[in-house]
């Protein structure tokens, strides 16, 4: 046990620590979008946690699924085109689960939670990318 820490600690009195200072301006500068969603017609915070659903046989096929906090889920096309609108209420916190076991089968689903009652909100998603 000892020669276990000391080995631990010759490694850590080797190591270096490597600091680097960015800036944020070439930063920004450098990282673009390929696609973007319309914005959501809530005002304010209302566009939140996007959750990404990859299609399990055609990657490109796969969808976006983002809260509107006031209204409901919207999904969109990997152009960011949307393809689905929900008013399910005021969903927050979306995420998506793959091979989720329901009856006899495996689906994925994406769950919310609702801050209307207090729920989470559980919607299977189709081979379309559809809830």
């Amino acid at each position: 046990m000892i020669m276990l820490i000391l080995s631990i600690i010759l490694a850590l009195s080797t190591m270096q620590i490597v600091t680097t200072s960015l800036n944020l301006d070439t930063i920004k500068s450098k990282i673009t979008a390929d696609a973007e969603t319309d914005p959501v017609d809530s005002w304010f915070d209302a566009a939140d946690d996007p959750a990404i659903w990859v299609h399990p046989t055609n990657p490109s096929k796969s969808r976006i699924i983002g809260t509107d906090k006031k209204w409901g889920l919207f999904v969109y096309n990997l152009n960011g085109e949307e393809v689905g609108a929900y008013n399910v209420g005021k969903i927050n916190n979306v995420d998506v689960r793959y091979g989720f076991p329901l009856g006899d089968k495996k689906v994925d689903i994406v769950g919310g939670s609702s801050r209307d009652d207090n729920t989470i909100v559980l919607y299977s998603i189709t081979g379309y990318g559809q809830l």
